[in-house]
């Protein structure tokens, strides 16, 4: 009996030894767990309604921007990433969205720039996604070699909403970025705090669209439906953990 015993308190703690050491990000609002149980649905989610868009192995649900492949973008450890020797352009989800949360995270290389564009129209008409789709932004606030304008840091509503705070945290470390598209009202999160809040094709959108380098862009945020779509922007960025919910 007391071999047993000592046999299996053995086994048990030599199966503890081998799990593999889980990673701690502090953020503002928690802790982000790396290579923690990544690209999964939790029970409470499945049943909320929210959807994987990426399973941490393929491509599934994805296509380069116009093309019907993959071009540029590579899967590594479970993290979806751009292939910094092939620019492939944009990667945008198979299917369109109207209303939805989306809920992802990320991390850029030092000096780097890139972002998430949603409700892109995909056509012969336009070259690529930031000619329709509003653009959450993900730069390396700090790290970025040229000057930032505020409507350039991370979370802004690119080029026409700046970020109400800095919640960025650095170079090469996870973000959680959340983003609710309800109709006409969108809300930029990150790391559990709300940055940018705004009411698309309102007075004030429109005033600062006619400020704004999308001014030329006749397309640009006049779709209420489209594609979600990551940026390839040159700099190396990385993603997991993609989820995201329809809302009625």
């Amino acid at each position: 009996m007391r071999a047993s015993y000592f046999y299996s308190l053995t086994l048990i703690l030599i199966l503890i030894s081998c799990q593999p050491k889980q990673t701690e990000t502090q953020v503002p609002g928690g802790t982000l767990l790396e290579n923690n149980a990544d690209n999964l649905l939790t029970p409470q989610e499945v049943q909320e309604g929210w959807q994987l868009l990426f399973d941490g192995n393929s491509f599934n649900g994805w296509h380069s921007y116009g093309k019907d492949s993959i071009q540029g973008w590579m899967i590594e450890d479970g993290q979806l990433t751009n292939d910094p020797e092939v620019s492939g352009g944009d990667l945008t989800t198979n299917n369109q969205y109207s209303n939805f949360e989306l809920s992802l995270d990320w991390k850029i290389a030092k000096g780097g720039n890139s972002g998430i564009i949603y409700r892109i129209v995909e056509n012969a008409t336009y070259e690529s996604p930031h000619e329709t789709g509003p653009e959450y932004q993900l730069i390396d606030n700090s790290g970025y070699p040229q000057e930032l304008q505020p409507g350039q840091l991370t979370a802004a509503n690119y080029d026409m909403h700046p970020p109400a705070k800095d919640a960025f945290t650095g170079a090469d470390i996870y973000q959680r970025t959340r983003i609710l598209v309800q109709d006409s009202l969108v809300e930029h999160w990150l790391n559990d705090e709300l940055i940018v809040s705004y009411i698309q094709w309102s007075e004030d959108w429109q005033d600062r669209l006619a400020l704004s380098k999308w001014v030329d862009y006749p397309g640009y945020g006049t779709a209420r439906t489209g594609l979600v779509g990551l940026q390839d922007h040159g700099d190396r960025i990385w993603f997991k953990n993609i989820k995201l919910k329809p809302l009625p």
